[in-house]
């Protein structure tokens, strides 16, 4: 028994080993699902152990006797025989009502683990009403406890996985696991003579406390002294980094959460990727062909969506020091350039412009309408940024230029001439297809006299140009008054203008 006793006691600095190493990992990548892949882990090596537990029976030795003759006399002796006491008995006698351990929960297994810490070899006797003269009792009841922890540190362990993790990769915080914590204060006390299970929870408490360790102040505070010392500088502008550190923090956060599906989406591609890589050196031929078959490159895409949410996000935090009163001047120097900071820029701008604007002239409707003019081109001037940065633009524009074929075709000129005339052509070709498209004013098109405007087989006039149209109207029925007769003759008009606007405008075939 005392063999299986080391064995979980070993078990029990193989999961902390283990917590340790994927608490590391975690630690360095601490996205959504890397947590919940880490989590799974510990799952993963608790479901282990509770298909293996099993526990050793307790072995006992059981006093007896045997009668044997002695002459003519019939005699008894005591008889000392070692025997194997299963935990049906003792668990009945303890009050419950399975007699398996195996068939147990985890918190059944916790009371069980409480019940027997008072036991004693006696209550094992009265259990099994056997004459047993000594056990070891206090050996099995080692292996419960040894267990009970060992689930409990891999429950705790996995809860402390996502705090742990997402305060071990901050910038200013050092966060150190509560059981290393619990080793190196053991250590301590008992190098102060101080041993024993009294001093377990003051232990346990100090550890508790003790898990989180901010250190940002400390920069601050040396920053600040040696601002001024220098005279360069104080509290208020050593605060840049405690800011900067809040902010960056901030970030890591809006990472791991918005980005989480495609860092792992990336991350097992960059894998497969390396593999094919270590395929091609095998081969000894450099194709690099196949190398992103199966790659979704849609994900950069969405990933573009997510960083732009992200980055509201994270203006969210420089809005609440706007509203707290803090000038915008400060919090430019305490946290990174933005967007935000160029609109708020933008506006404050505005707002002056306007101001003075209306204070020359003297005018509540200038400074109005110097300021609704200043907001309505910044909001038009965003609109055109979005519109040009937009999927739909995009696509739109790469139907038509594709640098790529520019470039070699370009490269492909003998002399400064030719890839002059290249370049013409190309930019006579890119305007047709516009024009074809509903896109016109291209100067290739309309202010180039010595250029054929084709397209296909038919020979367009894009230069605006006045037409005279002539309405003939003959009634073939009667009028009834004035206005009868303009809504006959305004309607064979525009009948007439659309007929001459629907044809093609083909000069020559």
């Amino acid at each position: 028994m005392q063999a299986l006793t080391q064995a979980l006691i070993q078990n029990s600095e193989r999961i902390k080993s283990f917590s340790d190493r994927m608490f590391a990992d975690i630690s360095k990548n601490p996205t959504l699902k890397g947590i919940i892949g880490g989590e799974k882990n510990f799952t993963t090596i608790y479901d282990a152990m509770i298909q293996g537990k099993h526990f050793n029976d307790i072995d006992a030795i059981e006093k007896g006797s045997k009668k044997y003759r002695s002459g003519f006399r019939k005699k008894r002796k005591d008889t000392y025989t070692a025997v194997k006491i299963g935990e049906a008995d003792l668990l009945k006698y303890l009050g419950f009502d399975k007699t398996e351990l195996d068939l147990f929960t985890d918190d059944e297994m916790r009371q069980l683990n409480k019940a027997v810490k008072n036991i004693s070899h006696e209550d094992l006797r009265k259990a099994t009403k056997r004459n047993l003269t000594e056990s070891n009792i206090e050996e099995w009841k080692k292996q419960i406890n040894e267990f009970v922890a060992q689930i409990d540190l891999l429950d705790k362990e996995k809860k402390e996985l996502f705090r742990g993790a997402t305060l071990e990769s901050f910038t200013g915080v050092e966060y150190k696991a509560e059981k290393d914590l619990i080793a190196e204060y053991t250590e301590q006390f008992k190098q102060l003579g101080l041993v024993g299970e009294q001093y377990n929870e003051t232990i346990k408490e100090m550890a508790k406390n003790n898990q989180v360790l901010v250190t940002t102040m400390q920069d601050v505070r040396a920053n600040t002294i040696e601002a001024l010392s220098n005279n360069t500088g104080g509290f208020t502008s050593s605060m840049k980094g405690y800011f900067e550190k809040i902010y960056k923090n901030a970030s890591s956060i809006a990472y791991d959460v918005a980005f989480s599906d495609m860092d792992s989406y990336f991350n097992k591609e960059f894998e497969k990727i390396s593999e094919k890589l270590v395929k091609i050196k095998k081969t000894g031929k450099l194709d690099f062909s196949n190398l992103f078959t199966g790659f979704d490159f849609k994900q950069l895409k969405i990933a573009e969506a997510n960083e732009i949410q992200a980055k509201k996000s994270l203006d969210v935090i420089k809005q609440q020091l706007l509203n707290s009163g803090i000038d915008l001047s400060i919090v430019n120097k305490i946290l990174p350039q933005s967007d935000f900071n160029d609109r708020i820029s933008e506006l404050k701008n505005s707002l002056s412009s306007a101001m003075n604007t209306g204070l020359e002239e003297r005018k509540f409707d200038s400074f109005t309408k110097s300021l609704g003019q200043s907001l309505y081109d910044s909001t038009k001037s965003s609109l055109v940024k979005a519109f040009s940065e937009s999927s739909l633009y995009q696509s739109m524009i790469q139907k038509f230029v594709n640098v790529e074929d520019f470039k070699s075709k370009l490269e492909a000129a003998g002399s400064f001439k030719e890839a002059f005339t290249l370049s013409e052509n190309l930019l006579k070709k890119f305007g047709y297809e516009m024009e074809a498209n509903g896109f016109g004013g291209f100067d290739a098109i309309n202010n180039k006299a010595d250029v054929e405007s084709r397209l296909g087989n038919a020979y367009y006039q894009d230069k605006a140009s006045n037409v005279n149209i002539n309405v003939t109207n003959n009634f073939n029925r009667e009028v009834y008054g004035v206005e009868d007769f303009k809504n006959i003759i305004l309607n064979t008009t525009e009948k007439g203008i659309k007929l001459y606007f629907d044809k093609p405008k083909v000069l020559s075939v």
